[in-house]
């Protein structure tokens, strides 16, 4: 089974994400997804994850328009300590 990462910093998942999880579980991979926040409606054959096993939270910060980035140290790091696939959702 192929190991997949994803993060997803805060908040709920739309209905759009909701659909690309399953779709990897699907097809046999092993998905794992990392976050700040608990991810209520994320969907049950996911691997939930705290992101601050990784980095701590001020990697990440939201701008002036509330939008989410994630710094790409954090993606390096993950990438390098879990060496696995990186999905961007």
């Amino acid at each position: 089974m192929i190991k997949v990462h994803l993060f997803w910093a805060y908040g709920q998942l739309s209905k759009l994400e909701i659909l690309s999880l399953k779709s990897f579980a699907k097809n046999n991979f092993n998905v794992h997804l990392w976050s700040y926040d608990k991810i209520k409606n994320a969907p049950t054959d996911c691997t939930l994850r705290d992101a601050r096993e990784i980095l701590p939270e001020n990697y990440v910060f939201i701008n002036q328009k509330n939008l989410m980035q994630v710094s790409p140290i954090y993606l390096d790091t993950l990438f390098s300590t879990k060496r696995a696939a990186y999905i961007q959702i």
